[in-house]
């Protein structure tokens, strides 16, 4: 199909009260697509193209469909489910907020490239507000991941790439911790959240990118006795490990 949906001249925003399906070609523009059905369940499939805003503000479920998703600009979840079916995620935009909505990672990995600063409302820390694997990879080594108002739930794995880890609340991670590249800037002064090893099994810390500045404060609360373990030399700006956790830094 070569048919051209283009939103972009004005900057449209448009409602969708049941499912999308891309299978020609979506130019969004700047503009929002709201999907707000009260109940029941939408489909979300994007095809090729991709989103700039999107905000699920409907009672209902949006489940995504064949197709992974991405959006350029922000991601607005105030109602309703946003289950991903166990599809990737990429957010090029600067905002995730997932206040009053639920979030269904699934097994997929949420990658954040954002060009700028990228701020995380997560929502809560209850399980309906957790994510899968997480890769941060923003677009300058100057870029902020900002976690801001509640805990962020990783349960997977965390890779950090590229800018600066600067929570200012906890990000709990229950899987490994991978720092992938070089390009990563100490997390600044003042942050209050800590990057915390909540897992009940091993998990493992790599720096395969030979990363030397400080990553982000640390808490370590695994009481496993396998614990966390550090498979190479990495910098962390502050290191704490609760009773009976377990932090092996010799393997």
């Amino acid at each position: 199909d070569t048919s051209t949906l283009n939103a972009s001249s004005s900057n449209y925003t448009i409602n969708i009260g049941e499912n999308w399906t891309n299978n020609a070609t979506f130019i969004s523009g700047t503009g929002t697509v709201i999907f707000d059905k009260a109940s029941g369940t939408q489909t979300l499939n994007q095809g090729s193209s991709s989103f700039y805003h999107i905000s699920h503000s409907g009672a209902g479920t949006l489940t995504l469909l064949t197709n992974a998703l991405t959006l350029n600009g922000n991601l607005t979840n105030s109602s309703g489910t946003l289950d991903t079916a166990n599809l990737n995620m990429t957010m090029n935009g600067s905002n995730w907020n997932s206040t009053n909505g639920k979030f269904l990672a699934g097994t997929g990995t949420v990658l954040f490239s954002t060009n700028g600063n990228v701020t995380i409302t997560s929502g809560g820390s209850a399980p309906d507000y957790d994510f899968n694997h997480v890769e941060v990879n923003l677009a300058a080594s100057t870029n902020q991941f900002n976690v801001v108002v509640n805990p962020m739930d990783i349960l997977g794995n965390l890779t950090l790439t590229r800018g600066i880890f600067s929570p200012t609340t906890n990000v709990n991670l229950t899987g490994n911790l991978v720092v992938s590249g070089s390009n990563m800037n100490p997390e600044p002064a003042g942050d209050t959240g800590d990057l915390v090893f909540s897992g009940s099994g091993l998990q493992t810390v790599t720096n395969s990118g030979g990363e030397t500045d400080s990553i982000s404060e640390v808490t370590v609360t695994n009481t496993d006795a396998s614990g966390v373990r550090l498979d190479n030399n990495i910098t962390f700006s502050k290191l704490v490990v609760n009773t009976n956790a377990v932090f092996n830094a010799n393997d």
